[in-house]
């Protein structure tokens, strides 16, 4: 079987001492997300330090069936889960 590839482009980004805080950052999700950002910076960090794949923050693992491409929706509009 091939190689796969991704391909991401980030836009925007800025220095997180420079991001303003958010009035309702005492919300559950709000803290969640500061959470899951800590564990990204500390992985990253671990992973340049280490070796690119030290860390990974989840298993992957073949679907059942194996990957059966794009779903096609006829009856709704296709969610970005669907692809």
């Amino acid at each position: 079987m091939g190689g796969r590839s991704i391909h991401v482009v980030l836009h925007d980004l800025v220095p997180i001492a420079e991001v303003t805080r958010d009035l309702f950052d005492f919300t559950p999700e709000f803290q969640a997300k500061q959470r899951w950002q800590r564990v990204s910076a500390v992985a990253d960090g671990l992973n340049a330090r280490f070796g690119r794949a030290v860390v990974n923050l989840g298993l992957w693992s073949e679907p059942p069936g194996g990957y059966a491409g794009a779903k096609i929706a006829f009856n709704r509009i296709p969610d970005e889960a669907d692809f």
